[in-house]
């Protein structure tokens, strides 16, 4: 429990329900929290290594997040700060699952669970960032060719962080599903349910 505690940068655990996240970076906001909850439950799980990397990640995700709305807005642009970690730790030790008697549940289901659904938020934000990039540069091209570039690369270095944990969780995945006769369809990855459709594709 103080491993925990200290992980999530000493909040109280469990005392309250958390207030709602109401600034404008929620995708964000919510892979933070997955990063965190995941990192919580890999240690719990006694995966330490697990959770010492992805615990890592996590501050630099947010660095070349302010750094890339930084390029794009300046001065006006939004960006997480502690006080959006401070909630975010607290959020993510309410996402861990719980017994009546108030006691983690955690195995090893849960762990590969959080681990699919944190890959697909980061997935998510890639897709998100892209997304906002594009508009970006479709108003800005002309006008701002420096600035669009320097955007641009700053959205490539934070897609190859993300792209790196998505990877890196599928793969955990992926080998657990290599030995195992049955797989739950709900637990493929992204990569095994396109590798699926193209196997049951017509030729």
């Amino acid at each position: 429990m103080e491993e925990l505690t200290a992980l999530l940068g000493n909040v109280s655990i469990r005392e309250e329900l958390p207030d709602e996240y109401q600034k404008p970076l929620r995708t964000e906001f919510e892979t933070v929290v997955g990063l965190k909850s995941l990192a919580c439950i890999a240690l719990a799980f006694d995966r330490r290594p697990m959770a010492r990397i992805i615990n890592t990640s996590i501050p630099i995700l947010i660095h070349q997040v302010n750094n890339l709305y930084f390029a794009m807005h300046g001065e006006k642009a939004h960006r997480f700060d502690e006080e959006d970690l401070e909630l975010a730790n607290i959020h993510a030790i309410h996402a861990i699952p719980e017994d009546p008697r108030n006691v983690f549940e955690i195995d090893e289901n849960v762990l590969v669970r959080t681990s699919l659904a944190t890959s697909n938020m980061c997935t998510e934000l890639i897709n998100y960032i892209e997304f906002g990039v594009s508009e970006f540069r479709s108003k800005h091209h002309k006008t701002n060719k420096f600035q669009c570039a320097k955007v641009v690369k700053l959205m490539i270095k934070l897609k190859a962080m993300l792209t790196t944990i998505v990877t890196q969780l599928e793969n955990i995945q992926e080998t657990r599903h290599k030995l195992q006769e049955t797989i739950d369809p709900s637990t493929l990855t992204t990569r095994e349910k396109t590798q699926s459709s193209k196997k049951r594709r017509p030729r």
